[in-house]
């Protein structure tokens, strides 16, 4: 018998939207699919350090499993708020989960000491903590920090004009096995290095009010695409003032908030959160335990934004991300459970999707919840909770106009039931 002929290859033909896409695709890695978009996205998780769980309230507040490396997180509150205690809280996430290098950067002159670091479970042997006065300075540490991370870009340029080869050549880790975290507390504090680095300074002459915005906006130009290839989040405080409107724009809404070069963080970041506190009181012993944190999102790329959470600070022990959790599902209208199918009573807390039993305390309901991962899988995708997967991220349908209207935050649009 002679030789078998070859069988030869259908090709499946593509559209001229793929073929664009291939080509332009082959020539820059920039270009992709929206639907393909997200397969670069590193998610930094949300986490309880203190009793090692996840936190389902932060997740609801920002509708994803965790902050995205590469984006810009900014919190907005007057002094005393958590600001500072949130960021730790998250240096404390990124350090137990992806090993993440962190970078603190304190302009206010009162650093915190180590032990009240470590209270809400970060490590502070690896955080790195920098003490700096102007805007200036605090831009080129950044600059710096990430290049002895992942290495040099396109070297520098020297007085006389020349390139200079980037002596960023031993980067710590060039392929970003690990994402960098850095915080800057806050940037309302930072002056110009004009006035800082000036004898005696002259109490007449007032700064520019727009050399923030300014600054900030040229930095941000040139560097949020590098922000994004590093996998670096950068977390950026800022105290709360008053907008005051007047005349034809006094007539939708008066006065609102802002904070020191507002425009210029507020056009490239992904998340903006508003801060609240109010004080935390055992009523039956007459003391102050701690703080009531409330958070709304008033910028969300990724989830509606308009969302809150709260979270409860016990004074010098860090926050109680366990009552936080337990007080969202049993009682906030976003929750995946009913009354009728979580609550609490005489002898403690019943939830028929999880046991007939009855769970003595708080922590032995959450610690039982989280481990039943077919349920809390059903919970997360009934809450659309972006970054685990579910069907909602990959499987695109047209919400009609009308049921947006009715259900803003998506929530309805999801048939998941909560066994």
């Amino acid at each position: 018998m002679g030789p078998k002929a070859k069988k030869e290859l259908i090709k499946t033909p593509i559209s001229k939207n793929e073929m664009l896409l291939q080509r332009l695709a082959a020539n820059s890695s920039s270009i992709m699919s929206a639907s393909a978009s997200m397969n670069s996205w590193r998610y930094i998780d949300f986490y309880n350090p203190l009793a090692e769980l996840p936190c389902i309230t932060l997740e609801w507040l920002f509708g994803a499993r965790g902050l995205l490396a590469g984006r810009i997180l900014q919190l907005r509150a007057t002094y005393s708020k958590g600001k500072s205690s949130w960021m730790y809280l998250q240096y404390a996430a990124a350090q137990a989960l992806a090993k993440a290098f962190c970078l603190h950067i304190e302009t206010e002159g009162a650093s915190a000491p180590p032990d009240y670091i470590a209270s809400f479970g970060a490590n502070p042997n690896e955080l790195m903590v920098a003490e700096l006065t102007s805007l200036e300075e605090c831009l080129e540490r950044i600059d710096d920090v990430i290049c002895q991370v992942r290495g040099g870009f396109g070297g520098s340029v020297n007085a006389e004009g020349r390139a200079i080869k980037s002596k960023y050549d031993d980067p710590i880790d060039r392929d970003k096995e690990h994402p960098l975290i850095i915080g800057i507390d806050s940037m309302s504090s930072l002056g110009t290095r004009a006035r800082v680095d000036t004898d005696v300074i002259d109490a007449d002459a007032t700064s520019q009010i727009s050399y923030h915005t300014k600054k900030l906006r040229e930095w941000f130009r040139d560097r949020v695409g590098r922000l994004r290839d590093t996998q670096t989040l950068l977390m950026m405080t800022s105290h709360e003032t008053t907008k005051i409107e007047t005349g034809f724009k006094k007539s939708f809404g008066g006065p609102g908030k802002t904070s020191l070069a507002q425009e210029a963080i507020g056009i490239h970041g992904t998340y903006g959160i508003d801060l609240d506190l109010k004080a935390w009181t055992d009523k039956e012993a007459g003391v102050r335990k701690g703080d009531i944190i409330t958070m709304s999102t008033f910028k969300n790329k990724l989830s509606p934004r308009g969302r809150r959470g709260t979270l409860y600070l016990l004074s010098g022990q860090g926050f109680d991300l366990i009552k936080s959790d337990v007080e969202f599902l049993m009682t906030d209208p976003a929750s995946p459970f009913t009354k009728e199918e979580l609550y609490r009573h005489s002898r403690g807390i019943s939830c028929k999707a999880l046991s007939e039993q009855t769970f003595p305390n708080d922590a032995e309901f959450l610690h039982a919840f989280y481990a039943n991962k077919d349920l809390l899988a059903a919970c997360r995708e009934k809450m659309r909770i972006r970054g685990f997967g579910f069907d909602f991220e990959s499987k695109f349908q047209n919400l009609e106009l009308d049921e947006a209207k009715e259900d803003p935050d998506g929530v309805a649009g999801s048939s998941t039931a909560v066994p």
